[in-house]
């Protein structure tokens, strides 16, 4: 493989692997999965986040299924969980094979991309339907019910920016938001920091004048800086590569 080939290779992974891994809203749900072939949904919630890595296409021993409200399936995932999990014991005990016990029943927590129409979710252990239940997660009744999985996310008519949803969502609006502080990600919310007297890493003169009185967005010059000088020495590399190549092709 010639020097041209490999930087093209870098160059692509340098943008692909961030935009595969961006975020999106997924449903998050926690599962009592037990292995006579049965499972308890216990909650979902919307949430910003990344498709569980353990979920493949490549299919598997169980798999999960989202239905939309017109009973088509809009998603399909498999994964294979385990129900052998590593123990410690005590010295004068005898150690079960690999230090493995096999248990009745594992919690998962899974989570899958946010389709606007979804009405079910179904997990099959091969054939067998073990779990079918419906996702709501907005009621529209103008009441912000968190019990009922609602939050900013899945449900802003009735959660709107600075409820007590379980949701910390971030947003510059003049609003603090008290999850945001329940949680302990005050630094989360531009709008719980600004007037601290301290110029905090997420603000700056555009988002919190008050603290960033003289700092004009130093930290997003940075950012574009470090970029052109990435983009120069990948030109520079590619220049210098083309260049021995058409050496290469005078000599012979």
């Amino acid at each position: 493989m010639n020097l041209k080939i490999k930087l093209l290779l870098v160059l692509f992974i340098l943008f692909a692997v961030p935009v595969a891994h961006a975020l999106q809203s997924v449903i998050v749900l926690n599962v009592e999965l037990y292995k006579n072939d049965t499972a308890n949904l216990i909650n979902l919630r919307l949430e910003s986040g990344a498709e569980s890595f353990e979920l493949s296409a490549e299919p598997n021993e169980y798999k999960i299924e989202l239905i939309a409200k017109d009973g088509v399936v809009i998603y399909n995932k498999y994964f294979g969980p385990s129900f052998d999990v590593m123990i410690d014991i005590l010295p004068s005990a005898t150690p079960p094979p690999d230090g493995k016990i096999t248990v009745e029943k594992i919690l998962l927590t899974l989570k899958v991309p946010y389709f606007e129409n979804v009405k079910s979710v179904k997990i099959y252990h091969s054939n067998t339907l073990i779990l079918s239940a419906d996702i709501v997660l907005c009621t529209k009744n103008q009441v912000c019910e968190s019990d009922l999985n609602e939050n900013l996310l899945s449900c802003p008519s009735d959660c709107p920016s600075g409820s007590v949803d379980g949701f910390c969502d971030g947003l510059i609006d003049g609003i603090c938001d008290k999850d945001c502080v329940a949680q302990g990600r005050i630094e989360k919310d531009i709008d719980c920091t600004c007037g601290n007297s301290a110029c905090d890493e997420r603000e700056d003169a555009n988002s919190c004048s008050k603290d960033c009185k003289h700092i004009s967005g130093k930290k997003t010059y940075v950012i574009y800086v470090i970029g052109a000088l990435i983009a120069i020495i990948f030109v520079i590399l590619l220049t210098y590569s083309f260049k021995r190549q058409n050496k290469r092709e005078e000599v012979k």
